[in-house]
């Protein structure tokens, strides 16, 4: 592909991240995403189109609001790069118009459950709910390319995988009383499962257990934190989800290999 064929495809990641941001802010303080203009969040001022230039706005402001000149949060332009990275990455493995497709949006869903859990500690259910039903959907066409009901097809083993890992976090958030685990968690569970697959998903868990095991520890120890306090994890499982849906097969034959 041409290096101006990723530029663009660059520059589109980089508006629909700050679409992307938007729907976070708004879902947050439950407005409308369709409706009203994008204004500054501490001085309430409607910001004009050059102060909506993803990236390059923040950069020229100099991260702060134009008029009331108060500090706007990194999470605008790292959201915005995260799309315009994850877009050119799907574009570089060269898959068909479906799957980059369903692969872009559900890159979105999962940045916005990253931020949104991250910054607020809440999993927002709407956006899980939406990429697990992309993902079933994708899941049936997937499985339609080699016969809808062959033993051991790619829907029965990721429809498994769902319920394996639905199960895993439901006895999880019953164990923690509700407190180590949340709903949310479940969910995100069960899309793991099901975009992923049983031996993917297994790398995912073990990835997210033990970056949010040595995170949590790195800040008990260099923040006012301590063993109770709480740490959002779903931000761990979509990392853990996404290396394992880029690089898990290949951790799955290195694995095996030193088995041997």
């Amino acid at each position: 592909m041409p290096i101006l064929f990723y530029i663009i495809i660059f520059i589109l990641g980089l508006v629909l991240g700050s679409f992307l941001n938007c729907i976070i802010y708004r879902l947050k303080e439950d407005e409308s995403v369709l409706k009203g203009r994008s204004y500054c969040p501490h001085c309430g001022h409607t910001l004009a189109i050059q102060d909506l230039i993803p990236l390059f706005s923040f950069l020229f402001l100099k991260g702060r609001c134009r008029y009331c000149e108060r500090k706007i949060s990194w999470q605008y332009p790292l959201v915005e790069l995260a799309m315009g990275i994850g877009l050119v990455v799907i574009a570089f493995f060269g898959l068909g118009v479906i799957e980059s497709v369903f692969y872009s949006i559900l890159w979105g869903l999962l940045l916005i459950i990253f931020v949104f859990d991250w910054r607020y500690m809440v999993v927002p259910d709407l956006i899980t709910n939406a990429a697990i039903i992309i993902t079933l959907g994708f899941s049936i066409w997937k499985t339609s390319l080699s016969g809808f009901w062959g033993v051991g097809s790619y829907l029965g083993n990721h429809l498994i995988a769902m319920l394996g890992a639905g199960l895993f976090f439901g006895f999880l958030h019953l164990i923690t009383r509700k407190k180590g685990m949340g709903a949310g968690d479940i969910r995100i569970g069960l899309l793991m499962g099901l975009l992923l697959g049983i031996d993917k998903t297994i790398v995912a868990l073990l990835i997210s257990f033990v970056l949010g095991s040595i995170v949590g520890i790195i800040l008990i120890a260099f923040s006012d934190r301590h063993m109770k306090s709480k740490v959002p994890f779903a931000p761990f499982l979509i990392f853990g989800t996404v290396v394992s849906l880029l690089g898990g097969q290949y951790l799955i034959n290195w694995y095996l290999q030193l088995l041997l």
